[in-house]
């Protein structure tokens, strides 16, 4: 009997301090959930004691708008930027039509020049000469055209009166024609001359400025050869490069 007695005592001494546990526990947990709701209460308090002690900012001034009313439109403009470059109409080397020594070169790099300028000159001495030899030749070749002409004159009346042959009237007419065309070749030479010289000074095909200067003068060139490179000022052409998908709209 004693010893149930001793048993019970145990198990209720257990029982309690078990107990005794579980209720410390409990109180520490609520202590804990009481200080944090104490410290969310104490933090909202302060802040909002701070909000009210911050004075309150004065309201800012009024900007006035400018309103206008909406107009309803079917399009509209838009500015866009390309990037270009300007060339000119037309960029040549002006060269010579014939060989022989260049003794002028009239213009430099850079100077402006008018159309039909002169440019070049090249040596017409020997043109000259040419000219001269034919101007003579021609003046002989003319008065034994007019003792032709007199000759045929005067068998054309011999004839009619009998005193000579029909012969020596086509004689004299061969002879007079002969002349006629030995001048007219002659006269083709002296154009040709005059042609020559003409070509013999180099012009502007255009008004422009002067690029390149290939020769400085003194040099026997030959025909086609480089002078002067010469730009074309006037009438710009304007290059600019525009993206496919604006030039198909």
């Amino acid at each position: 009997m004693a010893l149930e007695d001793a048993t019970h005592r145990n198990t209720f001494t257990r029982g309690l301090i078990k107990s005794l546990r579980l209720m410390g526990r409990v109180t520490l947990t609520l202590a804990v959930f009481a200080l944090a709701a104490f410290g969310v209460q104490y933090g909202a308090s302060e802040l909002t004691r701070r909000a009210e002690a911050t004075p309150t900012p004065a309201a800012a001034p009024v900007i006035p708008v400018a309103a206008s009313p909406l107009k309803i439109a079917q399009s509209y403009s838009v500015s866009r930027a390309f990037i270009g470059q300007v060339e000119p109409q037309r960029t040549v080397d002006v060269s010579v039509e014939m060989s022989g020594q260049l003794t002028e070169l009239l213009v430099d790099e850079g100077d402006f020049v008018a159309a039909g300028a002169r440019l070049a000159q090249q040596d017409t001495e020997l043109l000259e000469a040419e000219r001269i030899r034919l101007e003579a030749s021609r003046e002989a070749t003319a008065a034994q055209l007019l003792f032709a002409e007199q000759t045929v004159a005067r068998n054309a009346e011999l004839t009619t009166r009998g005193f000579t042959s029909q012969a020596g009237l086509d004689e004299a007419l061969a002879r007079q024609n002969e002349l006629r065309a030995r001048i007219a070749e002659i006269d083709a030479s002296l154009r040709d001359v005059s042609i020559r010289a003409s070509k013999s000074v180099v012009t502007a095909p255009f008004a422009g400025r002067v690029t390149e200067r290939y020769v400085d003068g003194g040099e026997t060139l030959a025909a086609g050869q480089r002078v002067l490179g010469l730009v074309e000022l006037g009438r710009p052409n304007v290059r600019i490069g525009v993206p496919l998908d604006l030039t198909e709209e």
